[in-house]
């Protein structure tokens, strides 16, 4: 019985030096709230009266203004990005988002007007330990555009393979016409 208890203390040790979360693994989630390290802005962001917000507080703004939300010395990997903002009457409803991940960036637009005072998915990118995230206030003078905070949530340490097509044949093709692809991936 001792010795099996052993063998497994062992097995799992061991597999906790190989999978992150378990103990050993070393990686963590990251949040970053407005006015906290890794933020930057243009313009004026004043303090929000919305309610619900991440944290103490929230900001504001309108007109093109930017927030930038950055992560950086983190483990590369895959990470779900996700953004939380407060409720208000006059917020916009396409409020544009950059995602600046490994390999370029994302534009995604939001209503903020939909789902306040929760985690809003804006999908999964590969970073290599560092990327951000920019909101542009929407231009009018009746809407507010809000600031509040940012999760960019682990996902996997592995890199997503890629994908080449080397060759199509025939090319071109004919509607309703069997085309051959011949190609190649890599994983890391």
């Amino acid at each position: 019985m001792a010795r099996s208890l052993k063998k497994c203390f062992i097995y799992l040790a061991l597999l906790g030096l190989f999978m992150p979360g378990i103990s050993g693994g070393s990686f963590a989630d990251v949040i970053i709230d407005n006015g906290g390290a890794g933020t930057s802005y243009t313009g004026t962001w004043a303090a929000s009266g919305g309610t619900n917000p991440y944290g103490a507080s929230s900001l504001w703004s309108r007109n093109g203004t930017t927030y930038t939300f950055t992560m950086s010395g983190q483990t590369a990997g895959t990470y779900e990005v996700l953004m939380w903002w407060s409720g208000y009457s006059s917020r916009a409803t396409s409020v544009p988002v950059a995602i600046n991940y490994t390999g370029g960036t994302s534009n995604v637009t939001v209503n903020q007007l939909e789902n306040p005072g929760r985690w809003n998915s804006l999908g999964t990118f590969y970073f290599d330990g560092s990327g951000s995230v920019t909101i542009t206030a929407a231009t009018g003078d009746t809407l507010s555009t809000c600031a509040d905070a940012v999760q960019f949530r682990f996902v996997s340490s592995n890199a997503a393979p890629t994908a080449t097509i080397d060759s199509i044949s025939p090319n071109p093709a004919s509607p309703g016409e069997s085309i051959t692809l011949t190609g190649h991936g890599t994983d890391t």
